[in-house]
């Protein structure tokens, strides 16, 4: 049973994990296909992630 419960929590750590980087890797791919759908420029879509995601936060 204690090893079920190492399983179950490993799991839920990789998922939340997962969760939280990709979340923002998904917004930026999201945000520059829609620019590039519209013939606008990707590159503040991706300035944007960039500095939203591992950079505003840390300072």
């Amino acid at each position: 049973m204690a090893i079920l419960f190492q399983l179950i929590g490993r799991l839920i750590k990789w998922t939340a994990i997962a969760i939280i980087y990709l979340t923002p890797v998904l917004g930026v791919w999201l945000a520059s296909s829609l620019a590039a759908y519209n013939n606008r420029s990707t590159s503040l879509a991706v300035l944007a992630g960039v500095l939203l995601f591992p950079i505003l936060p840390m300072l």
